[in-house]
């Protein structure tokens, strides 16, 4: 855990800053009961799904087209943990400072939750998709969904007849260029501030905005119990959960002892 006087420091730097990044991986979720991709515990580390099919087979544009079956029987599964999940208190925190920073703030998550949406983030950016969210790639059209039991009604798409998909980045598939494209401007732009939370920071996508922040002069704060590939550049290093590291921020940040 960082020092009071680290907090203290983070918390004045995220009050002054003209531009903040929050970038949210698996970790943050972690809090409300889903389990991580990578890291310590991760889903990917034992590198096969309860039928004995590695996720990267199981969770790629292939098995789509192939056993689209395999993927929605998966997903399924990875819903009905979610289903019941609610946004932990590293999520309500990142909502709040979104509508309390005097400055201009950018959210951005690998994760396909829905739970910032939930915590009342506002033009949440999600690199990755969302679980909730149905789409046809043959006629495009799109819908968005409580929960999968309503899947069986939508498995074919209703405009064409055409086999639809959960609107998520499935292993073989190219990130949104729309999203990425997004993500690389508002990081040349400029961010004061960036703040690594529960990302293992694996991608090249996702460390190259804080090099950016660095090389600009910027400050990066990274929240996570283990050391990833973004520790090295953090100029604070908060080992902790992403709720514990948010909450001794928020407390300086509101100026409470």
């Amino acid at each position: 855990m960082t020092t009071t006087k680290d907090a203290s420091v983070i918390a004045q730097e995220l009050k002054s800053a003209s531009r903040t990044l929050f970038l949210t991986g698996a970790g943050i979720s972690a809090d409300s009961g889903l389990p991580v991709y990578r890291g310590q515990g991760g889903l990917y580390n034992s590198g096969v799904t309860d039928e004995g099919i590695p996720f990267e087979v199981a969770l790629s544009e292939k098995t789509l087209r192939e056993k689209p079956n395999v993927i929605w029987n998966f997903l399924q599964k990875i819903e009905s943990a979610n289903r019941n999940a609610s946004p932990s208190l590293a999520h309500r925190i990142l909502a709040d400072f979104q509508h309390e920073l005097p400055g201009y703030s950018l959210l951005v998550t690998q994760n396909v939750d829905g739970l910032h949406g939930k915590a009342g983030s506002r033009d949440v950016l999600e690199l990755h998709g969302n679980l909730y969210r149905i789409r046809c790639d043959h006629c495009e059209w799109k819908t968005s969904i409580k929960n999968y039991d309503e899947l069986d009604k939508i498995k074919i798409c209703p405009e064409c007849n055409f086999l639809t998909r959960p609107d998520v980045v499935l292993f073989g598939e190219l990130l949104p260029f729309d999203k990425i494209d997004r993500l690389m401007e508002e990081s040349e732009n400029g961010f004061d501030i960036g703040f690594a939370i529960g990302t293992t920071g694996s991608f090249h996508y996702i460390k190259r905005p804080f090099e950016i922040i660095k090389e600009n002069g910027g400050l990066v704060v990274e929240i996570n119990p283990c050391d990833t590939d973004i520790s090295h550049m953090a100029d604070y290093k908060i080992k902790s959960t992403a709720s514990e590291g948010l909450e001794v921020i928020r407390k300086y940040f509101d100026n409470k002892k």
